[in-house]
């Protein structure tokens, strides 16, 4: 709607003019008047009334007037922009016009990126990569026929620009005649792509736009950042006219003559424009576009939801055959993304998690009017899961956000807030009619705000602790921004030094790279690929969840995507976050962006990656803080109280198993042999379990006495009640034998009784986060890391220790011998000396005893490395990778639930 008060503005203004004028001709009248009155001559009244209005009209109105005039252009400028004509911009058609071949080709290189995850997102599965190159705007730019503004509508911000451009284009006349492409030939508009099918050499297709006409409508968002907009919003009034070449084999074979092939492709950008036209849009952000850094994380803070249970009515469960249950947590606008999951429990009753799940809420978020949806599922292993039901609270709700009239979230909750707690039905109707329901609680858990540049405030002030993290608040929000890789190539093994790190690749093919970011040695992103790039910009960010700032590890991987093989891995980077962040300890705002070298692949490179944290208000008990990917250590296991179906007077004949509940089934045996002769113990067996969801997971202990191979008693610990890097002792009663794999042991998560119906078994324990050799014996672990060793440092750190300990003893030995040897006189001194340093020395034995343990089971656990050889042939790699896919869907069926083969869903991909 075109506000009238405008046009409204010239008509004052004439207005003004006539009463101006009005006042000076009755103040002329006056004044001759007077003067003829008093006698002044005639001669003498002209003079004085031609000498005052030469004054004025050069110290009042010549002034006045360019203002005036201006005013009035303006103003008609302004109403020609309000026409429905428009505005001609020949002036900006010909500044295009002379700058548009001076634009660097680099400038297009984060273009050429976004074109290409645009195209892979909608490809068919069977195109296993895209590659654009050669992307070039021509030598002829697009005109902008007219160009017309509107004023913003009600309810819209007047710091938005609306409007509406018409456009066309079209190939220079002799670009068509010219068989060279290049910066100087009139060449039009094209790009090249590359399509890997997986089985044939890429196909290189050349596409040039030669002819284009249309109208689109736009939005501009200011920002107070350069370059001043933020984000660009366009659609097409309707579809635009397009006509292309396109040349599959040689730039002269243009297969749009043949009328088939222009019909399909013409159809084609029919269906790709389809979703830029009015009312559907296209939104760029562009500041993002132009490299611009953030200085915030986009999540404004992390929900908890601690999952208790469910339950559902019988006759519904009846109904819907509901058998197998497990609760999610997501965001509605991206659940795929977004979602946390429970255990799969075998329970259609009243299924029992007492688990806790987090999700963050951003900004877009909370504008998109989204919802946190919990919801409780029954898992299928060859239909589609089906949802029990679900439970929405709107994320606006959750972070008590305020928005300002561009729809930008401006304030939310800088509190810790509980937004629900108790049942809530699943199936839409009142809590008290509901046949579906579950019980949890949801808190809000907000980020600390980030301090304004132009804030001025004093050191150590009230305002100043507000953006400071408490030290009770060790968990927060870290944004990676995996930008750009560098000189990513695979290694010659003759120029290799160590034998551990050969491998059978191709030293000159061009990689397909892409990059994946593991948390705690938990694998949450992976990239697209980026086909034959050594160099790629993926620059795709992803917001996590970190439970321990301190304690937090980044693994940075990246791999080369082969044809029908796994993908080895060119080189890892593992550190600290707190390391990372070492210098802006007290910072309220901690941002790296770093070149990370890549090692410990068959290959070389570096990555630049932009991390940044922001701490959140939660306080998370030490048990909760640790990882879900590591290794658990049983260091000893002590059987007491012994009653019942076990007795202590049949020791000789007592074994024990301690295996996971998960799949594939992991599972250590103490035999009676091994027994301690003066008490039922197993003390320094050292049995390492690999973990990949250990906040899932429990160790069942089976004890058996007698020569059958049935247990009698058997007891359970969750592991997500062990902290993490500290030795414990964990009492476990010890009931009615039940295998871990029944459905009876996977009804519920409820802890068991310490005071065991036939005794207790009391286990030293401990947790280690992160990847270890231990998990070299997992085919998930094996697939992820081909041609990769991430244990190298700590292989080589542990052979040096070796060889002190064992220069140490020969040393040792050799110091007794000749002590044997000496003189009287020696011994006298020795013994002498004996009491004073007798003392000293037990001191020292006692501070290395703990470092000696540590290398102790670090040598052990090193020890369990296993060595997966890559086959130089590759048609043995590839029916590797064939088996590999076999075995995954052969798992997923044969395998419960809760097994490796599921947990890869987890996994966030580029989308």
């Amino acid at each position: 709607m075109i506000d009238k008060d405008r046009f409204a503005e010239p008509a004052k203004l004439v207005q003004q003019l006539e009463f101006t004028a009005f006042k000076y001709i009755i103040a002329a009248c006056t004044t001759s008047f007077l003067l003829g009155k008093y006698g002044f001559s005639v001669i003498l009244a002209i003079a004085f009334v031609a000498i005052s209005c030469t004054a004025y009209w050069y110290i009042g109105t010549r002034p006045s007037k360019k203002d005036l005039e201006w005013q009035l252009d303006n103003e008609n400028e302004i109403e020609s922009l309000y026409t429905s004509e428009g505005e001609t911009v020949e002036w900006m058609n010909f500044m295009i016009e002379k700058i548009w071949r001076s634009i660097d080709q680099d400038f297009f290189t984060a273009i050429q990126s976004m074109i290409e995850d645009n195209i892979q997102s909608v490809v068919p599965s069977f195109i296993k990569g895209i590659s654009v190159y050669d992307l070039d705007i021509g030598s002829q730019a697009p005109r902008v026929q007219t160009i017309r503004a509107f004023p913003p509508l009600p309810g819209h911000s007047e710091e938005s620009i609306f409007g509406e451009a018409s456009f066309s284009f079209h190939q220079h006349p002799v670009a068509s005649l010219s068989p060279d492409r290049g910066r100087i030939e009139p060449s039009p508009p094209g790009v090249t792509v590359s399509i890997k099918t997986g089985v044939t050499s890429p196909i290189n297709i050349r596409g040039e736009l030669t002819a284009l006409h249309g109208k689109l409508r736009f939005k501009l968002v200011t920002g107070p950042d350069l370059p001043f907009i933020s984000k660009l919003t366009v659609a097409f009034t309707s579809l635009p006219t397009v006509e292309t070449a396109v040349m599959p084999i040689s730039n002269q074979v243009n297969i749009m003559h043949i009328p088939s092939f222009k019909m399909l492709v013409n159809e084609g950008l029919r269906l790709g424009l389809a979703d830029m036209v009015d009312p559907k849009s296209m939104t760029i952000d562009i500041q993002q576009l132009m490299g611009a850094i953030s200085q915030d994380t986009s999540s404004l803070g992390v929900i908890r939801v601690e999952i208790r249970c469910a339950e559902a009515d019988p006759s519904v469960v009846r109904l819907k055959e509901i058998e197998d249950s497990y609760a999610t947590v997501s965001l509605s606008n991206q659940p795929m993304r977004s979602m946390s999951s429970t255990r799969v429990l075998t329970n259609d009753k009243d299924p029992r998690w007492h688990e806790i799940l987090y999700v963050l809420v951003a900004r877009d978020d909370v504008s998109a009017e989204t919802n946190v949806d919990i919801r409780v599922w029954d898992a299928d292993k060859v239909k589609f899961d089906d949802v029990w039901g679900t439970f929405s609270i709107p994320a606006t709700d959750i972070v008590q956000s305020k928005m300002d009239k561009l729809g930008n979230v401006t304030e939310w909750s800088q509190k810790e807030r509980v937004v629900f707690d108790g049942w809530a039905p699943l199936d839409g109707k009142s809590l008290e009619e509901s046949q579906m329901k579950v019980n949890c609680k949801v808190s809000f858990h907000p980020k600390y705000a980030t301090p304004k540049k132009d804030a001025i405030k004093e050191a150590d002030t009230e305002e100043e602790q507000e953006f400071l993290a408490s030290p009770d608040h060790k968990s927060g929000i870290l944004s990676v921004f995996i930008r750009q890789g560098m000189d990513l190539e695979i290694g010659d093994t003759e120029e290799l030094g160590e034998e551990d790190i050969k491998h059978p690749y191709n030293p000159d093919q061009v990689v397909n790279p892409y990059a994946c970011l593991y948390l705690d040695d938990h694998k949450v992103y992976q990239t697209r690929s980026k086909l034959q790039n050594p160099s790629p910009h993926w620059n795709e960010v992803s917001e996590h969840f970190i439970k321990d700032f301190n304690k937090s590890t980044i693994r940075i991987s990246v791999k080369a995507a082969l044809d029908l093989e796994r993908d080895p891995v060119l080189g890892l980077k593992m550190f600290q976050l707190r390391d990372l962040f070492a210098d802006k300890e007290n910072s309220e705002y901690k941002e790296a962006q770093v070149w990370f070298p890549l090692s410990n692949g068959i290959g070389f490179g570096k990555v630049l990656v932009t991390l940044k944290y922001k701490p959140v208000r939660l306080t998370l008990p030490r048990e909760l803080r640790g990882a879900d990917v590591g290794t658990l250590i049983v260091d000893s296991v002590r059987l007491k109280n012994l009653s019942g179906v076990l007795s202590d007077s049949r020791k000789s004949v007592t074994r024990t198993t301690l295996s996971l509940n998960v799949d594939p089934v992991i599972e250590k045996r103490l035999k009676a042999h091994n027994l301690e002769p003066d008490e039922f113990s197993w003390v320094d067996r050292h049995l390492f379990f690999p973990l990949t969801m250990r906040y899932r997971s429990a160790l069942y202990i089976h004890i058996g006495q007698g020569s059958l191979s049935r247990h009698k008693a058997t007891g359970r610990i969750w592991l997500k009640e062990i902290p993490d890097n500290e030795w414990i002792d964990l009492c476990v009663g010890l009931f009615k034998a039940i295998s871990e794999q029944s459905k009876e042991a996977n009804r519920n998560e409820d802890p068991w009784d310490s005071q065991g119906q036939f005794g207790q078994a009391i286990l030293r324990v401990k947790v280690v986060p992160g990847f270890s050799p231990a998990h070299t014996h997992l085919r998930s672990f094996n697939a992820d890391m081909v041609g990769a060793d991430p244990f190298h440092s700590e292989k080589i750190k542990a052979k040096t220790q070796n060889w002190i300990r064992e220069q140490s003893s020969t040393a040792s030995t050799g110091a007794k011998i000749e002590e044997k040897g000496g003189s009287s006189e020696d011994d006298q001194r020795s013994i002498s000396s004996g009491a004073v340093s007798t003392e000293a020395s037990n001191n020292k034995e006692e501070e290395a005893e703990e470092e000696d343990s540590i290398d102790e089971y670090t040598r052990e656990i090193f020890g369990l490395n296993k060595d997966t050889k890559v086959s130089k042939y590759r048609l043995l790699r590839k029916a590797t990778w064939g088996k590999d896919i076999i075995k995954q869907h052969v798992d997923s069926l044969r395998q419960g639930f809760n097994s490796e083969a599921r947990n890869t869903r987890t996994v966030a991909k580029e989308t």
